[in-house]
């Protein structure tokens, strides 16, 4: 697969996220230490890559969790599993893939709505359609929802959570 920055809809910490040419996916790749953003900061040791891969992983192993449970499963886009990214390619056609763990990427149904940072509630103020389900989440092994946001959090039907895993990946220390 070759993912284009053409396609990038967002961009973190770890990871860039391309919308596929048919709209229906998301890839969510993850950066390495070459990657302008992380040299600007200074987050180019092989460490931090190490940190990027567990992250990958435990991302990856909380959707497979949020799959398997079927509550859970109704409020989090579908998760289309590990995808082996070729090249990334510029505007130009030019490859950047350096810039990329090309074996970390994911592929999510791509959902939207009104986005809201799990952060803003104040711990126990969830709604309660939220914080039931955060429950069933850390029952289930997904412990680590600091990055989580929800789309229509107001929707105590419709709504998605996105952005969690099994656990908290610690920075590495020197």
């Amino acid at each position: 697969m070759i993912l284009r920055l053409a396609q990038r809809i967002d961009a973190g910490a770890y990871s860039e996220v391309f919308r596929s040419a048919d709209g229906e996916r998301v890839f969510k790749l993850f950066i390495n230490g070459k990657h302008p953003s992380n040299v600007s900061q200074g987050l180019t040791h092989p460490h931090h890559d190490g940190q990027r891969r567990r992250t990958f992983a435990a991302e990856c192993e909380a959707y497979e969790i949020a799959m398997s449970h079927p509550r859970i499963r109704r409020h989090v886009p579908q998760f289309y599993g590990r995808v082996e990214v070729n090249d990334v390619v510029d505007q130009s056609g030019n490859s950047v893939a350096n810039d990329y763990l090309l074996d970390c990427c994911y592929s999510l149904e791509y959902v939207t709505g009104n986005e809201r940072k799990l952060g803003v509630y104040v711990r126990g103020e969830y709604p309660p359609h939220l914080a039931e389900l955060l429950r069933d989440m850390d029952a289930a092994g997904i412990g680590y929802l600091l990055d989580a946001s929800v789309l229509m959090p107001e929707d105590s039907e419709s709504f998605q959570i996105i952005d969690f895993a099994t656990r908290e990946i610690e920075a590495p220390t020197y």
